[in-house]
């Protein structure tokens, strides 16, 4: 079950023999930037260029360049000059720094922790304050809904209220479709009425505007992931006759180049289960444009097993590691996954996957691919009914909104054949004046609240594209204030983020965390008591290129018998992290974790589970070259960020 934890798995040797081969490599006889603490590697001081500021050939000497306000550099060198704090800054780490830099027309980087827009659905755009105290006194107002909402009125009036130095744009993408440079200086938690702890964070507003990338068509992608055991027989014509309607109304009104289906099929872990067959398969994969008789036949081969599955329960996590994957999700903007099942499904270790059903929910919002799941509640699965509700309102969910989840009581799917078929109609924009008034104050039926739902999803979606076709960026403030909250959310029930930290890492930051949380695996199921020093063993790879020396640590936590100690005698995981975290202003809950809980065997699978999905996502990081980001002109490859949600960090 650990396969792909292995560094060197398949598919990535080629990527594995380039960092083994840069460790070998001797570097060149270069200056190296400033470290924040002299012990640590790979934690560099950096800073960023205030608007103005000008480049020099010495301290003191002739301009020789204007850098892009708010670029990035390394620190090399300091000196005094004439009053003046000077910095030899250059652009990469594995070059010689190239020019000087006044200290006061910089901003000093300890870390690279920023702050992300998170998607506008469901909520007002995000204002920039000037003080901690002035966005504390909105946070915490009783009337802070209708104090925020009248404030956002006075700037689209053009009368900034006192205490706004900005506001958000109204098509600003969202961190997960376009990078936004915004390094946090300092947080602050503030208790507001109904909403519990917000947190205030201090920031730089940088603005890097996109590329003004996009396709010219907001075109729709929809991949049904249909279960197809045994006990979905008397559902499967049902099943067919559902996605054929939907077909052929797309041909009716010629949208074939605008719309596309894919179609997945998943039954139980076939290893468990002789003569399954499959655990999944992609039966059509998604096209432009769309070919309908491909999607006839492979609807057609749609049959359910020919053999039972032990438990009720399958592998829908497998149906849809195989459906997120699809690279062809980058043609097309709204993005949707109908889910078909009867049974929960297997989860963590239980699932061919080995990952958590958060992981799922998790890699769907980050890719905007909306999960809209059908749940056949049938009589023989009575008994896992709760768990199975729990865990596909869950998957169906995206932070900002409700959850797009559907349940078919009594697995009556005839009875409910005309409610189906709006859905997928409304999925693929075909309802017209079908569509249901998701204004309404009266109660919504079940189909018209998960067709509101995904109507809100692609209105953020559509913003979020036409702000990447136009450029939208930040609004450029020095410095400024904002709440992670928006703070027109009336409660907690209905709360939506505005903003979320990423910690922007390197390649051979993130390679550091690989390496530690791959030995933080290995370690479990080691006896400690029997093993101190093998243990010991296993983390010195951790110590060397991560947290602290070894002869810190000793004098740290000396162990009571006077031995080497070992990860029990250390109160946090936090001492087997990478350095680079502890300049963070923030804390992950790992890092709070006690060591006892790790190495208890009752409570190892949990935490096993978490950190193994962590692990694949970082591999996924480390392979994406998409999102690598380039802070200033003339970076080097390593030198390249990627932006990892701050959930993510263990």
């Amino acid at each position: 079950k650990m396969e792909k934890l292995m560094t060197c798995q398949l598919g990535r040797i080629g990527l594995c023999f380039i960092l083994l081969f840069a460790a070998m490599v001797p570097s060149a006889a270069i200056a190296a930037p400033e470290r924040i603490f002299p012990e640590v590697d790979d934690l560099f001081q950096r800073v960023a260029v205030n608007p103005g500021a000008d480049f020099y050939d010495s301290p003191g000497g002739s301009v020789i360049d204007e850098p892009d306000a708010f670029s990035v550099y390394y620190v090399f060198d300091r000196t005094q000059r004439g009053g003046e704090t000077w910095l030899h800054v250059g652009a990469s780490a594995s070059r010689d720094a190239s020019a000087w830099l006044k200290s006061s027309e910089s901003t000093e980087l300890r870390h690279l922790l920023v702050l992300g827009p998170q998607s506008r659905q469901n909520r007002e755009r995000a204002l920039f304050f000037e003080s901690s105290d002035d966005l504390s006194a909105v946070a915490t107002s009783r009337n802070r809904v209708s104090v925020y909402e009248d404030m956002i009125a006075e700037v689209d009036a053009g009368d900034n209220p006192d205490g706004v130095l900005g506001i958000q744009p109204e098509n600003q993408p969202a961190m997960a479709d376009a990078f936004s440079f915004m390094p946090i200086r300092s947080v602050e938690t503030v208790f507001a009425s109904r909403l519990s702890d917000v947190r205030l964070f201090e920031t730089l507003s940088i603005p890097l505007p996109p590329d003004g990338e996009g396709t010219e068509n907001f075109r729709t992608a929809v991949v049904f992931v249909v279960d197809t055991t045994i006990s979905m027989g008397p559902y499967i014509d049902g099943v067919r006759d559902m996605m054929r309607q939907v077909s052929d109304s797309l041909l009716s009104v010629a949208q074939d180049d605008q719309v596309s289906f894919g179609l997945v099929a998943f039954r139980d872990d076939a290893d468990l289960t002789p003569g399954l067959e499959y655990t999944q398969r992609t039966a059509l994969r998604l096209s432009i444009p769309f070919d309908p008789a491909a999607f006839d036949r492979a609807i057609s081969d749609l049959e359910e097993a020919s053999v039972s599955t032990p438990l009720f329960e399958e592998d829908a996590l497998a149906g849809l590691e195989e459906a997120l994957s699809m690279t062809e999700w980058e043609d097309f903007e709204k993005r949707i996954i109908v889910l078909v099942t009867d049974a929960h499904t297997r989860a963590g270790f239980d699932s061919s996957t080995n990952l958590p059903l958060e992981h799922f929910q998790n890699d769907a919002e980050e890719k905007r691919i909306t999960i809209a799941t059908i749940y056949l509640s049938t009589p023989s699965g009575t008994a896992y009914h709760r768990e199975g509700r729990r865990q596909y309102r869950n998957l169906s969910r995206w932070e900002n909104g409700a959850s797009a989840f559907l349940e078919i009581p009594n697995g009556e799917f005839q009875t409910y054949s005309a409610d189906l078929d709006r859905l997928i109609r409304g999925v693929t924009d075909m309802l017209g004046s079908d569509s249901p008034d998701c204004s309404s104050t009266g109660r919504l039926s079940d189909v018209d609240r998960v067709l509101c739902e995904i109507e809100d999803r692609t209105a953020a979606v559509r913003m979020e594209w036409i702000g990447r076709r136009e450029g939208v960026a930040a609004p450029a403030i020095s410095t400024a204030w904002v709440s992670d909250v928006s703070l027109d959310s009336a409660n907690a029930t209905s709360q939506r983020m505005a903003f979320q930290p990423y910690l922007l890492l390197t390649r051979n930051q993130l390679n550091d965390m690989v390496r530690v949380l791959e030995r933080l695996v290995d370690v479990v199921g080691t006896d400690i008591d029997s093993n101190r020093e093998e243990v010991l063993e296993i983390f010195q790879g951790a110590f060397s290129r991560g947290a602290v020396s070894i002869d810190a640590l000793r004098a740290a936590a000396p162990s009571a018998s006077g031995t080497l100690p070992t990860i029990s005698d250390y109160d946090r995981m936090s001492y087997f992290l990478p350095a680079f975290l502890s300049e963070l202003p923030l804390r992950s809950p790992f890092m709070e974790l006690e060591v006892s809980a790790w190495i208890n065997p009752n409570e190892q699978a949990a935490h096993m589970l978490s950190i193994r999905g962590k692990l694949i996502e970082f591999w996924d990081y480390l392979e994406d070259d998409s999102r690598w980001i380039a802070l200033s002109e003339g970076a080097e490859h390593g030198d390249m960020v990627y932006p990892i949600p701050w959930d993510r960090i263990p």
